[in-house]
Parts: C-alpha cells; structure tokens; sequence
C-alpha cells in the first residue's frame, strides 16, 4: 500500500495530538485502540475502576479529535 504525503501528514497529526495528550488520557487510547487491550484489562493495568478507563478513553478521544481538528484546520488556513 503506498501512503499519499497527505496520509502522512494526517498521521504525524495524530500522532503529536496524542503526545500531546495528558498520560492517562494517552494510555488508555493507547492500550485500547493500539495495543487491542478491553476496557477490563486497562482497568487492571492503570489500577483504576472500568468507569474511570470508560472515562478516559471518551474524553481522550474528545481531546484528540479537538486538538487535531484545530492543528488540521489552521494547517489548511496557513497553506
């Protein structure tokens, strides 16, 4: 599969949005979507209930989907 520069560009987006993220909201993205991990498994990895991983994972979705749609839309406005 050959990657466009724009498929690159997204994915350097993404990828700084969750650097940029606070730890806990960054792990459990992580371990959730990365890693394949259940909400069960995270809970029991970050020693937090499963309505805190639930939790973190909602608002660090928010976060990330904020932070690149911001960090998108002024790349495309500086362009």
């Amino acid at each position: 599969m050959v990657e466009t520069a724009e498929g690159r560009q997204r994915r350097d987006i993404v990828r700084y949005g969750i650097g940029a993220l606070s730890e806990h909201y960054r792990t459990a993205l992580t371990l959730y979507h990365l890693e394949g991990m259940s909400v069960s498994q995270i809970s029991e990895v970050m020693d937090n209930p499963e309505g805190t991983v639930k939790s973190h994972l909602y608002r660090g979705r928010k976060k990330l989907k904020d932070w690149v749609l911001d960090r998108y839309q002024r790349e495309e406005i500086t362009v």
